[in-house]
């Protein structure tokens, strides 16, 4: 598995510089707008990505072929995008996280409960994403996952922009908030390995 880790982290390098570099100019432009989360979710969304592009230039180089004369165990190989896109995904969210805090001190705004709010619903983009998108990719390849992405991606960026756009005290309107939200959370967990469980079924009665 570490073998497989590592070859995804030198591809990372290689095909995905641009993923950096866009990082890089919404992080700083969400120092800049201090009143907004929403740049903040587009790096999430972007490093969502990289295990769909991973894919695509494994089956570009017949790699899905190559690998099956290599002692790699399907449930490995779909682990090991489970695996890049949690881990690349965590990184962003601690800078998220840290920008957000940094932004919240500089407005005198900063409150404990908010920003904790706000760090756990970037969490929840970031897996929701992979969790809907990568089983459709290993059931019918990354050319037809790639649209189910894009769709993702969309409803995520409306929902994303509709909340931030709207004016509204939540917690007046529900005062469990917190407590509901959390269970959202435990309930993105819980989707999560089991869309890592059915990326494996589908992969292992794929004909590649």
């Amino acid at each position: 598995m570490s073998a497989l880790l590592l070859k995804d982290f030198y591809m990372i390098l290689r095909y995905c510089r641009a993923f950096f570099l866009l990082i890089a100019v919404f992080f700083a432009i969400s120092l800049v707008q201090e009143e907004t989360v929403f740049f903040l979710i587009y790096p999430i969304i972007l490093v969502s990505m990289i295990p769909i592009t991973l894919l695509s230039y494994d089956e570009r180089d017949k790699w899905d072929k190559y690998s099956s004369a290599l002692p790699y165990t399907r449930a490995q190989l779909v682990s090991s995008k489970y695996l890049i896109g949690l881990f690349g995904g965590l990184l962003v969210l601690l800078i998220s996280c840290l920008i957000q805090a940094v932004k919240m001190t500089k407005m005198g705004i900063f409150d404990m409960s908010y920003y904790m709010e706000i760090c756990e619903m970037l969490f929840d983009i970031s897996l929701m994403a992979p969790l809907l998108v990568l089983p459709f990719v290993f059931k019918f390849g990354v050319e037809k996952g790639r649209i189910v992405y894009y769709i993702v991606i969309l409803g995520i960026s409306i929902g994303a922009a509709a909340l931030t756009s709207i004016e509204l005290n939540v917690k007046s309107l529900m005062p469990d908030f917190s407590i509901n939200y959390h269970m959202f959370t435990a309930a993105i967990i819980v989707f999560y390995i089991i869309s890592w469980r059915l990326s494996i079924v589908f992969y292992r009665k794929r004909q590649l």
